[in-house]
């Protein structure tokens, strides 16, 4: 039998595959962590009770979501961790792209008189 897309080191068993889920989960979620603290950085008071309220309820529905798409079994922690990476995925460009309506007008401002 030949494997044509078989990577030396990859994971083959159910367990290691859950385990190497895991890994990726917990570096996509430290990914995630530091864009928030580097947006905090950038706001105001009254923008962090904002931010941080959105962030705890993102953080529900993440949990809710990724528990409701991956099911039962031994492949769930698998199917969890794919599902909370994915949703980390967008919450995490949301983060980054984060502008302020105001930050547009001063850079078209800038621009304008450069």
């Amino acid at each position: 039998m030949h494997f044509r897309n078989y990577s030396p080191g990859a994971p083959l068993t159910q367990a290691d595959m859950n385990i190497a889920a895991g890994k990726a989960l917990i570096e996509k979620q430290e990914r995630l962590a530091e864009a928030v603290r580097t947006l905090r950085s950038r706001l105001d008071v009254g923008e962090l009770v904002a931010f941080d309220e959105s962030q705890a309820k993102w953080q529900l529905y993440c949990d809710a979501w990724t528990n409701f798409a991956a099911g039962g079994g031994t492949i769930r922690p698998l199917i969890y961790a794919g599902a909370a990476e994915a949703t980390i995925d967008r919450r995490l460009d949301e983060v980054v792209r984060y502008r302020r309506l105001s930050d547009a007008a001063r850079n078209l401002t800038l621009r304008s008189s450069g």
